[in-house]
């Protein structure tokens, strides 16, 4: 055939990853209790045993997870401040009382990467570009 061609077009879709969603285990869950207990051996060495935390903030996204907690005794009562050296930094404002942290599951385990006791300002705010972690894990933990 003179004069005639055929072309064809293909088109293919866009293949990009699709990313995951940070989220936030549920209260009680085995996933939950994991990433606090691994946290939980630094804050009580700072705060003597027994802690539990009030999470205000948690996330996990494939192998990271970050953290937003303040600790308490196990019966809910809060921490006497007073007991510890930095007690009246805390009662003056210069120090808070909340705990961040950036763990990752490495060998089978929740490992902590980052900690931050009583900070005031931004302690993670290196943390995604240093740990190659999303920005949202952590900024969707103040929500």
């Amino acid at each position: 055939m003179i004069g005639s061609t055929r072309r064809a077009v293909l088109a293919l879709p866009l293949l990009a990853p699709v990313a995951a969603q940070a989220f936030e285990p549920p209260p009680g869950s085995p996933l939950r209790r994991e990433v606090l207990d691994a946290l939980r051996p630094l804050t009580e060495r700072e705060l003597a045993p027994p802690i539990q935390y009030i999470v205000k903030g948690m996330n996990i996204d494939g192998d990271a997870a970050f953290v937003r907690a303040t600790p308490q005794r196990l019966n809910g009562q809060k921490i006497d401040w007073h007991e510890f050296p930095f007690g009246r930094t805390i009662e003056a404002g210069g120090m808070s009382d909340e705990i961040m942290a950036l763990l990752k599951f490495e060998g089978g385990v929740w490992r902590v990467k980052e900690y931050s006791f009583g900070a005031t300002d931004v302690p993670w705010a290196d943390w995604p570009r240093k740990h190659r972690i999303p920005d949202r894990l952590i900024l969707d933990a103040f929500r």
